[in-house]
């Protein structure tokens, strides 16, 4: 109960946005490996760009990184090394909750609420 998360979404810290100017997206050399496996490196170097108004899908093998990558444009995880860039910005550099704010997903399985109905 007295743990403070490393990423505090409730923190008032951080650059206040109302809204991200263009969405221009950034990993530059990230590596990452989650804090319960220390030892297993999930991402080794990742870097690539995606302009406003580009498409990018991540393709790739099962445990390859891709949810991974996601949960670091979610500021769900810091890199270890590297970093995740939103605007020229260090997403670190942004107050969580307004950044969130500026993020939609997705999600490659649908979600039903009732039987036969996918929102």
């Amino acid at each position: 109960m007295e743990r403070v998360p490393q990423i505090d979404s409730w923190s008032g810290k951080g650059k206040h946005i109302e809204y991200l100017e263009q969405g221009h997206l950034r990993f530059r050399d990230v590596h990452f490996r989650y804090p319960t496996r220390p030892h297993v490196p999930v991402l080794r170097g990742l870097d690539f760009e995606v302009k406003p108004g580009q498409y990018v899908a991540l393709v790739g093998s099962s445990g390859c990184g891709k949810s991974t990558a996601v949960a670091l444009i979610e500021r769900f995880y810091n890199p270890v090394v590297g970093q995740v860039l939103v605007d020229g910005m260090d997403v670190q550099g942004y107050n969580v909750s307004d950044y969130r704010k500026n993020i939609s997903l997705v999600s490659q399985e649908p979600t039903y609420l009732t039987p036969g109905k996918c929102i």
